[in-house]
């Protein structure tokens, strides 16, 4: 594995959720030679989960509605949160589950974990899978008032959401990567888990 050399750290602002590093690193380059010192920006906000709720019987999925201030918009999306000190990915899985839409999982399946945007956000993002034998029912809405959510809760099928991917109401990378490998796993394509 190539090296990486960090030569200087300076943190330029930090809130409750996030923290910007200016950070100055040399690489290893592909021919072996170091770079030459590069300075960029790292937000470092922490890793997260988010959480694909699937009704087997009825072949639904449980996606979530709430404003995201960043999109300037309202998403509609899977289950998601960061995870808190010390807590294990699925552990969260379960509790952001149960948090935004009162359903607690019997059990969560990972699907894969990968960086959200690389280039300059740290943040990792563990996908996680949680099929019910039985049929789900919902509440209208869902989330803590204790963390200012106002969730609305949607149970629509797997071709209605991916109806909704093609249509651009469904506009969250992570639901779409969720969506569209429950679909491949129903069209009998071959399954990987990186």
């Amino acid at each position: 594995m190539r090296e990486i050399r960090i030569l200087t750290t300076h943190e330029k602002d930090t809130s409750k959720f996030f923290r910007w590093l200016e950070v100055e690193f040399q690489y290893e380059r592909f021919d072996g030679s170091f770079s030459k010192p590069q300075t960029h920006m790292v937000l470092e906000r922490g890793d997260s989960v988010a959480v694909l709720l699937h009704d087997v019987p009825n072949d639904k999925v449980v996606i979530v509605e709430q404003v995201r201030i960043a999109t300037k918009g309202w998403l509609l999306e899977i289950p998601a949160g960061k995870i808190d000190k010390g807590e294990e990915p699925a552990d969260t899985a379960n509790r952001e589950a149960e948090e935004e839409t009162g359903i607690k999982p019997a059990s969560v399946e990972r699907i894969a974990s990968f960086f959200l945007s690389p280039g300059a956000c740290s943040e990792k993002l563990h996908l996680f899978y949680c099929p019910f034998d039985q049929p789900l029912e919902i509440q209208e809405f869902g989330g803590l008032e204790s963390e200012s959510e106002d969730i609305r809760l949607h149970l629509m099928t797997v071709e209605e959401a991916i109806r909704k991917i093609e249509s651009r109401e469904i506009a969250d990378a992570k639901t779409i990567l969720a969506l569209y490998w429950l679909t491949s796993l129903q069209t009998g394509s071959p399954r990987s888990t990186p």
